[in-house]
């Protein structure tokens, strides 16, 4: 189905009426021109967005009264409200992050999963007071041990005795961490180190329609000014065409900026499994409190932690459902159809539709791009796994429980090296550095076996698997952790270090992995190798191309022989220096008198130094643009702006871009956007040029950027401009052979045994053009070309 058709098609099931339905102001054979005129008129460009509009607000901000504006109808919220929250808004330049998300979603699961991302600093903050504060007093008060209830009798070396134990961290823990969490929206922004995002409902008036409606149709132009588009993932994300839209829009208006995956399940899953891990750690510090603790480590400890963590058989099953989401997701975009997508209202899909339309020619391309090369790269920005800081919050719980056991060796009298090993063996080495390997376990365990082979008991049977596989990994090492600490210092170091280097590969070889990921999610990011660099510089739109400055450039970048994209865009930085220092040369050379500026007649000897051929039409009417004062004479940064012009209009006048578009759009047959090589060759006999398909598919290679096998409009202007440039050669050449002798006067005869020659009939402007770049014909002598 075409774009031309869906839009119809849309038009039709919208209206109740079947596609070729009348009953709306959209025409669903020819929709484009009727709608886009429409939508010009009504919303402006696609990627455009008036200054004023640009307001943005730190995302901590948003999360504030437990997130009301990512909970509530914006219908529900009292417009002084809205009004009030306009207002305090600032207005920015640029956003650090765009917020993409779907409202189909439920709003306190996104407030949830956020609260977690931007307050994990603050919660371990709180935490780690707290402790301080528990030992600070427990130290600085030994009194208060007489009001310690319970007590621990533990053998450690050769220490054995009746110590006082209370559950103050216990109890802190969950306290201190909700806390920092719920507290962390009302920080000063500086702590949190929170930049300025766009959030949609709070970054587009919602009290003012008209500003409302000016706002929602210049999303593109939010996008164009995001350094990273964060995508906070749920299920029926793609299932919405405005979620589409903004893929579809930063991928065309910040091809260089960051698109980032955040499946908000991950911090459910720590949501959901830290009051597991609080109980399974009240469990074990009740067991020490109780005295099971001289039955050995199987009944004293072993069973009560094993018994607690049986509620983790319901969190492995909801963690695989989890997965099994990021699994679909990659199913989704491998199966992705636009007119599966859905939107409420008429116009916005119409609106959304025709924008895809216009950036990737149609819908056809659009979901190529999203089944192939976007489905790639957001398979390869992160692997979906639990952070370094989430595992470090997880490991808090048992922390607490065997601080208050560490703390009460010390109240009891424990020499020294008893409580170190206890801090040292216990504490780091088994509640922090094993429990970090054992998270990482159980996440990957999940991942990999989230699609259950078989349905019903064989699926729970493969949950009760893994939750036994974990467990008996956790409480294998844990036993050995044990064993070590309680035997003596010595030992507990060693197994201490012996459980960092475990703990710190999987995080140190995921964090390279992601660290390299993440450099790589750039949208079209691929490598580009050195020999294709002069091709890539001449596509870029460079006039001079010399093997020795490409050399020297790429030199001082890598030793490599390839460059990914901020190498490219150093390597295009670099380069486009080093082609304004060969223009100054050029101008200084010219300007005898060193007065700075030249006369504006010898800007076409001035140009061909450079190597760029322009026609006297293109030059004059230039000038008229970029020295509008004075055409007459031209300065240094006049003629830079002039070189850019000429590159940006492939050398063409206005008048010329103008038929050229319409050239385009007559032989865009399909209405795809892009024109093959049949349609190519149609148009090349239509405007007079004598090309065979051999040479417009020739010409037509070197101008296809991607090896698309089809040309967009705007390297169908670069087709163009070769074709041109090779019309001008034959010409030059076949003046030159037609010479008269002992003059530069053509005579019309002589001319028509040039056409001739040529096999076809030029246009013949480029035949004045281009005998007076030849230097064979009188300016006066013109009206024999006519």
């Amino acid at each position: 189905m075409t774009s031309s058709q869906m839009l119809g098609d849309v038009a039709g099931r919208k209206s109740g009426l079947d596609a070729s339905g009348c009953s709306i102001c959209v025409s669903p054979q020819r929709p484009d021109a009727l709608v886009e005129n429409r939508i010009s008129q009504r919303v402006g460009p696609y990627l455009e967005v008036e200054a004023e509009l640009l307001r943005g607000v730190p995302l901590c901000k948003t999360l504030r009264g437990m997130g009301w504006m990512w909970r509530r109808s914006p219908h529900s919220v009292p417009e002084e409200k809205w009004q009030f929250l306009w207002q305090s808004l600032r207005p920015v330049n640029t956003y650090d992050v765009f917020i993409s998300h779907t409202w189909k979603s439920s709003g306190l699961s996104k407030v949830l999963a956020l609260l977690l991302s931007t307050g994990w600093h603050s919660a371990l903050a709180f935490w780690l007071l707290a402790i301080l504060v528990i030992v600070t007093l427990q130290v600085c008060f030994p009194d208060l041990d007489n009001h310690k209830p319970f007590v621990l009798s533990k053998r450690i070396m050769n220490f054995e005795e009746a110590c006082p134990l209370a559950p103050w961290a216990v109890i802190a823990t969950p306290l201190a961490m909700t806390l920092g969490v719920l507290l962390a929206p009302y920080l000063p922004q500086k702590l949190m180190k929170e930049g300025t995002c766009f959030l949609d409902v709070a970054c587009i008036h919602q009290a003012d329609p008209a500003l409302k409606e000016r706002g929602i149709y210049g999303i593109g132009g939010f996008l164009q000014h995001a350094a990273e588009l964060r995508v906070l993932w749920t299920p029926p994300y793609l299932t919405r065409l405005w979620c589409i839209f903004e893929l579809a829009a930063y991928r065309v208006a910040n091809p260089t900026g960051r698109i980032t995956l955040t499946p908000i399940f991950i911090e459910h899953s720590v949501l959901f499994l830290a009051p597991a891990l609080w109980v399974a750690s009240s469990c074990y510090w009740a067991a020490a409190a109780s005295g099971l603790n001289k039955y050995g480590f199987i009944l004293g400890e072993a069973l009560p932690i094993g018994i607690a963590l049986i509620p983790l058989v319901g969190f492995v099953q909801g963690l695989r459902r989890f997965f099994c989401a990021k699994h679909k997701l990659f199913e989704e975009l491998r199966a992705f159809k636009l007119a599966s997508a859905e939107c409420s209202e008429l116009f916005d899909q119409i609106f959304v539709i025709s924008a895809i339309q216009k950036w990737y020619g149609s819908a056809e391309e659009f979901e190529k791009f999203v089944q192939g090369t976007l489905c790639s790269e957001m398979s390869n920005i992160q692997t979906v796994d639990v952070p370094l800081p989430y595992c470090l919050l997880l490991t808090a719980f048992p922390v607490s429980a065997t601080i208050d056991e560490s703390l009460a060796l010390w109240a009891g009298g424990a020499p020294m090296p008893v409580v170190a090993s206890s801090l040292i063996g216990h504490v780091y080495g088994i509640c922090v550095c094993w429990c970090l390997v054992s998270f990482k376990l159980l996440y990957y365990l999940c991942d990999r076996f989230a699609v259950a082979r078989h349905t019903g008991f064989a699926d729970y049977l493969q949950t009760l698997l893994i939750y036994l596989s974990f467990s008996l990994f956790f409480l294998v090492g844990s036993y050995t952790g044990e064993l070590a600490y309680r035997h003596s210092l010595e030992t507990a170091i060693c197994h201490a270090c012996l459980c960092l280097v475990g703990s710190g590969t999987p995080f140190g070889v995921s964090s390279q992995i992601c660290n390299q990921r993440n450099d790589d999610c750039v949208f079209l990011l691929y490598k580009v190798h050195c020999d294709s660099l002069l091709q890539a510089l001449e596509l870029a739109g460079f006039t001079i191309l010399r093997q020795a400055w490409l050399d020297e450039v790429v030199s001082q970048i890598t030793r490599y022989n390839s460059l990914d994209l901020d190498e490219f865009l150093q390597m295009l930085h670099m380069y486009e220096e080093r082609h304004y220092a060969e223009f100054t040369k050029v101008f200084e050379h010219f300007d005898d008198d060193q007065s700075g500026t030249l006369e504006a007649h010898e800007l076409a000897n001035l140009l061909e130094q450079c190597g760029i051929t322009a026609l006297d039409q293109v030059l004059k009417e230039i000038m008229v643009e970029v020295a509008p004062a004075d055409p007459g004479s031209i300065t240094m940064e006049e003629f830079k702006r002039v070189i850019e012009i000429i590159h940006v209009n492939e050398g063409f006048s206005s008048r010329e871009i103008i038929k050229l578009k319409e050239v385009f759009r007559k032989f865009d047959l399909d209405r795809g956007g892009t024109m093959d090589t049949s349609e190519l060759h149609k148009a090349m006999a239509w405007l007079g040029h004598g090309l065979t398909k051999e040479e417009v598919q020739l010409i037509s290679d070197s101008c296809d950027v991607g090896g698309k096998g089809v040309l967009e409009e705007c390297e169908f202007f670069g087709f163009m401009r070769k074709v041109k440039e090779k019309e001008i050669l034959m010409v030059k050449r076949e003046l030159k052979k037609q010479r008269p002798v002992g003059g530069a006067v053509y005579m019309q005869k002589q001319l028509d045994r040039v056409l001739r020659a040529l096999g076809y009939i030029p246009n013949a402007q480029a035949i004045r053009d281009a005998a007076e770049d030849a230097a064979i014909i009188r300016r006066s002598s013109q009206k024999l070309l006519g």
